[in-house]
C-alpha cells in the first residue's frame, strides 16, 4: 500500500460512515489513490457484510484484531517475494459467535488466507486439550498440478500431499507458532504464519 498512515480504527469508521465530512473526505482519496488499500477495504466490506446480523458493537474490537493481522500480513507480503506470502482474512477464533447461534459440540476454529492469486481455507479441530487436527483446501489453482503442503516449528516439519481436489490433512499437530508452506514439486508457492 502507498499509504499507511490510516488507522484500522478509522477505515472501520470510514466503513461504518461515523466520521465527520472531512475526514470521510480524506480518507475515500486516500484509498481511490491506493489500489492495494481499495481492494483491503473490498474484504473489510465483504467481512462485514457477512456479519451483518453481528452485534457491531461486539464485532468492533474483534475486527480491529483481524485488521491489524491483516495489515501486518499485507505489509509482510509487499516486503517479500511477490503475491507468495499468505494474509490472514478470516479468523473464527477472533470473531464471536452471533446471538441466536449454537456453538458446535466440538470448539472448531475456521481460517481463510488469500495466496497468491487463491486461497487456503482451513479447520482445526481440537483432539486434546493442546493437539488439534489439520483439514484444509488451497482453491484457485488449475486441476491437474502436484501439490503439497508442509507445516514447519523449529526443526520439526510435518509434510501432507493434496488430492485431486487440493484437499490436506495433517491428523495432529500440537499448539505452537507455525509457518504454512505450499509447494508444487520442489518450488515453493505459498507461505502463511499460523498460530495453533
Amino acid at each position: 500500500m502507498k499509504n499507511m498512515k490510516i488507522e484500522f480504527s478509522k477505515l472501520v469508521d470510514y466503513i461504518e460512515e461515523q466520521l465527520d465530512p472531512d475526514e470521510y473526505s480524506r480518507i475515500e482519496k486516500q484509498i481511490e489513490n491506493d489500489p492495494a488499500l481499495k481492494n483491503m477495504i473490498a474484504v473489510i466490506k465483504a467481512l462485514k457484510s457477512e456479519a451483518r446480523e453481528a452485534d457491531w458493537i461486539q464485532m468492533k474490537k474483534p475486527s480491529h484484531d483481524l485488521f491489524d493481522r491483516l495489515f501486518e500480513d499485507i505489509k509482510k507480503r509487499n516486503c517479500g517475494p511477490g503475491k507468495k506470502y499468505g494474509v490472514n482474512i478470516f479468523d473464527s477464533g477472533l470473531l464471536p459467535i452471533p446471538e441466536g447461534i449454537r456453538p458446535a459440540e466440538v470448539e472448531t476454529r475456521r481460517l481463510k488466507y488469500l495466496v497468491g492469486d487463491g486461497d487456503i481455507e482451513m479447520s482445526l479441530y481440537p483432539i486434546s486439550p493442546k493437539s488439534f487436527e489439520l483439514i484444509g483446501q488451497i482453491n484457485g489453482i488449475e486441476q491437474g498440478r502436484s501439490i503439497s503442503v508442509e507445516l514447519v516449528r523449529g526443526r520439526r516439519r510435518i509434510a501432507a500431499k493434496t488430492n485431486e481436489f487440493y484437499l490436506f490433512r495433517i491428523p495432529k499437530i500440537s499448539s505452537g507458532h507455525y509457518s504454512l508452506r505450499i509447494f508444487e514439486g520442489d518450488s515453493t508457492i505459498g507461505e502463511l504464519q499460523l498460530e495453533i
